[in-house]
């Protein structure tokens, strides 16, 4: 059904940012999926928890990995597995760094027949971590193409949305594609701003022409932010204040003092929390554009 929100998590229990993200689609209106691979602590009444398993593939989430590495590419499973979920029922795919600001209605009118529906991340790059489907005939060319690549990758990012790109680009797929304030309102090399107090009331008056955002957890994993409770009066922490029945997001201390440690050589000149959030971001924008230059080669 069009109503319908799908997420996948795999390989361990749901942290407090999935949980966050599942329970605001519930909560805004959508027949909720959560697919997964084991017990998830996770309950709401428009909420249904099924075995990932249940949609065929040719391969599990333990045997999908990039090349020369031996722990399994669970993002680029997600990436097979959304295509090949909406290759067979309508609705919408959302991964579990997204949080849902619109009802359900909202999204489902977003939805044009026979097409995928998208939204661009900047001007170069349209993502699929949001991604509608009215018709399956697009999402299972998705499904054909990026199976080519599996299971062992040559590089990151082969199957994702530099593949969505280009199939639409080349006229393969049929998209309805959005301008970016959809769905990846605030771009991954200025996500920050949603921990920095400064920055909450400027987002709180764009929020209204959101229909969700993207946080962005692969950005968060790569600067030790994932690691740092939303700080009092920043935008993330409003946010939740406003929808207490999505729950909280905890940090560790510890951890993001360790990461800190390891990954920054000069920890006396962070003479406050904007700055190390800066160096952080800095660092983790580094690296994703080291991880997308060799996707590119």
């Amino acid at each position: 059904m069009s109503n319908t929100a799908y997420f996948l998590w795999v390989g361990c229990t749901l942290p407090d940012l999935a949980r966050v993200s599942i329970l605001s689609a519930a909560e805004a209106g959508f027949d909720t999926v959560l697919f997964t691979d084991q017990k998830q602590d996770i309950t709401h009444p428009a909420l249904r928890v099924i075995d990932c398993r249940e949609i065929s593939l040719p391969w599990g989430p333990e045997d999908v990995r990039l090349k020369d590495e031996d722990r399994p590419c669970y993002a680029a499973f997600s990436d097979l597995f959304r295509f090949a979920l909406l290759a067979r029922h309508d609705g919408w795919w959302f991964d579990c760094d997204t949080i849902i600001l619109r009802p359900a209605q909202a999204f489902t009118a977003l939805l044009k027949p026979g097409q995928i529906t998208v939204g661009r991340e900047d001007d170069e790059t349209i993502n699929g971590a949001v991604l509608g489907s009215l018709g399956h005939s697009h999402a299972r060319h998705l499904y054909d193409t990026a199976a080519k690549a599996f299971p062992v990758l040559e590089r990151w990012g082969v199957v994702g949305p530099a593949l969505i790109t280009r199939c639409i680009a080349e006229g393969s797929v049929s998209a309805h594609v959005l301008s970016q304030e959809y769905f990846y309102p605030i771009h991954h090399a200025d996500i920050a701003g949603i921990y920095r107090p400064e920055d909450s009331a400027r987002l709180q008056a764009e929020e209204p022409s959101w229909f969700c955002l993207s946080v962005w957890g692969e950005v968060l994993s790569r600067s030790g932010l994932k690691h740092l409770a939303p700080p009092e009066g920043s935008y993330l922490a409003d946010l939740l204040a406003r929808h207490p029945e999505l729950g909280g997001i905890g940090g560790d201390g510890v951890k993001l003092a360790a990461y800190l440690a390891e990954n920054l050589h000069r920890l006396d000149e962070l003479e406050s929390g904007s700055v190390a959030l800066r160096t952080l971001m800095r660092k983790a924008w580094f690296r994703l554009r080291l991880a997308r230059g060799k996707r590119d080669e």
